[in-house]
């Protein structure tokens, strides 16, 4: 089993300390909502929150000159309609907020890795490579001081895109898949020109169904000692 989106919006907020955003539908129990926020300029991107009791952590960060990037996460959200709020600094600024359901992951200490960069070249990649197929893998692109049209990478779905084209025209992107093989993942997007982006990356684990392991079963040997059946169980 692969992880997968269940619902994903986004909206943005002109020079604002908070935006809020609800899913379009009531949300699962024991899903994994990750919540994506992005201020410019320069600020200090706060903690999501939301209206329904959830627990809420911090799966990664990034902060430039250019802007910040956050993810947060729910790992096992209770059910029911769902509004969230980003918050920015006390003095306002440009906010993007990105919110996704995902089904298929673990319901405790998800977060399998991540990363973050600061380039025009528009690609992204975990600090790590300890990903497993069917992970969702969940990338964040923020875009300024153009409101570039920024298009999905290769392998990459699920997209949202929001455009500020009247203050200081930003825009931010996001994209979604579910890991096609183990070890390092890397995300990239079209649209960009010279822009220097502002990017995070980060991959939950899949709950089920991750890998094969071989020869788990164990019959008597000859000598009466346990030698491997042959058979294979999946985990």
């Amino acid at each position: 089993m692969s992880a997968a989106v269940v619902q994903h919006r986004s909206t943005t907020g002109i020079n604002v300390t908070s935006v809020a955003l609800a899913f379009s539908s009531n949300v699962t129990a024991g899903s994994l909502l990750a919540y994506l926020s992005s201020d410019f300029p320069t600020g200090t991107i706060l903690a999501a929150t939301d209206n329904n009791s959830n627990t809420i952590a911090l799966a990664a960060s990034v902060a430039t000159t250019d802007g910040d990037n956050r993810c947060d996460y729910v790992a096992s959200a209770n059910s029911g309609a769902t509004t969230v709020t980003g918050h920015g600094n006390a003095g306002g600024a440009d906010m993007f907020l990105h919110i996704y359901e995902i089904s298929g992951c673990v319901t405790s200490s998800p977060v399998r890795d991540s990363g973050n960069a600061h380039s025009a070249t528009g690609s992204v990649s975990t600090a790590g490579s300890t990903s497993l197929t069917g992970d969702a893998v969940l990338a964040f692109f923020s875009d300024s001081p153009q409101p570039d049209t920024l298009t999905v990478g290769a392998g990459y779905s699920q997209t949202e895109l929001q455009r500020d084209a009247v203050t200081n025209n930003e825009s931010c992107f996001s994209e979604f898949k579910a890991a096609t093989a183990g070890g390092t993942q890397t995300a990239t997007c079209g649209g960009n020109a010279t822009d220097v982006l502002v990017m995070l990356i980060v991959t939950f684990k899949v709950a089920s169904g991750a890998g094969l392991l071989t020869n788990l079963d164990f019959v008597p040997g000859a000598g009466g000692e346990a030698v491997p059946s042959g058979n294979s169980v999946s985990y």
